[in-house]
């Protein structure tokens, strides 16, 4: 029997910040790991302390800050959570929306354009990433988002670029990908969604055809279950 997989995924970091400092005008980084070499680089495990790391130009986060939290008991897994850290000042604060899975698995994603010319095309929009397991509004991971001003141009048949590539899933859920892409001239190029269900050891294919060319998503399925 392959040993369970406990992985946690981030759905959602979110600055809260006071009036004057708008979440688009912050600048710096928060990043959220794990406190464990794991050879799962890409995952967060959460078999143990999770950790936030804060380094914001504005409000009470200008310096580097890390704040570790354990998540707490098994009965909290497959549900979905929240944890919020305020600044010591109490003007601002960051809400970090996640989940913590037991016999998880690693879904990693590819997806490839196919234009209907066959010509590049300038994509803009959001490919979001959710599960079965956790239907809640503000519960899902982008993987693509590009507003129309920093759009990429994407050839026939090439791979469309992911900020994210790996996504943690509970065996035997269901991974729904969720596509609003755009071109140049606002005009849709595929809206509409593709699911996957998650089994250890395989590679799934899903096609969609839109309005200006078609996606190809592929999903390899690592971990053990």
């Amino acid at each position: 029997m392959a040993q369970e997989l406990y992985l946690a995924e981030v759905f959602n970091v979110i600055y809260l910040g006071p009036d004057e400092i708008k979440p688009e005008k912050q600048i710096g980084t928060i990043v959220i790991s794990d406190d464990y070499s794991s050879p799962h680089e890409e995952s967060i495990s959460s078999e143990g302390c999770l950790k936030i790391e804060v380094d914001l130009f504005c409000g009470d986060y200008k310096s580097s800050k890390c704040y570790k939290w354990f998540p707490g008991n098994k009965g909290l897994h497959n549900c979905p959570l929240e944890k919020r850290i305020l600044s010591k000042d109490g003007t601002g604060e960051i809400l970090v929306l996640y989940a913590l899975f037991n016999n998880a698995m690693e879904a990693h994603l590819e997806i490839e354009l196919l234009t209907n010319d066959e010509s590049a095309i300038n994509v803009h929009g959001v490919v979001a990433a959710s599960t079965s397991a956790i239907l809640q509004p503000g519960f899902s991971s982008t993987v693509f988002m590009k507003k129309p001003s920093s759009g990429m141009n994407v050839g026939h048949k090439e791979q469309i670029p992911l900020c994210r590539s790996v996504i943690a899933v509970p065996y035997e859920s269901t991974l729904f990908l969720d596509f609003h892409l755009l071109d140049d001239d606002e005009n849709d190029i595929v809206e509409g969604f593709v699911e996957f269900l998650a089994k250890p050891g395989s590679e799934s294919k899903q096609r969609f055809k839109g309005a200006k060319g078609e996606i190809v998503a592929t999903v390899t399925w690592m971990g053990a279950a």
